[in-house]
């Protein structure tokens, strides 16, 4: 059942648009603020802003703040991180 919020959304595509990118802009922010407390290095840091600012899909994002809560410790960022960080672009700024 849509509230006439959603339905006012539906029905007018620039501010569905703007209220997609506005979730996923939240959603980056989020991955972002937890992998800071996780202490990585600022170059990392700075890797993944510029890689998770190129993914346009919600359910990336969504599996991305998963594994970034789920991770136990460093490492395990580290493994899921090449998934979306060429390698190249990784060992060039590390």
């Amino acid at each position: 059942m849509y509230t006439p919020y959603q339905k006012f959304i539906s029905q007018n595509p620039d501010v569905e648009r703007c209220a997609q990118q506005w979730e996923m802009e939240t959603k980056v922010d989020s991955i972002l603020k937890i992998l800071r407390r996780r202490s990585l290095a600022p170059a990392f840091l700075e890797l993944a802003k510029q890689a998770l600012g190129g993914i346009q899909d919600i359910e990336v994002l969504d599996h991305l703040e998963d594994e970034a809560l789920d991770s136990k410790d460093e490492q395990d960022i580290h493994e899921w991180r090449d998934e979306y960080l060429p390698q190249s672009n990784i060992e060039d700024k590390t």
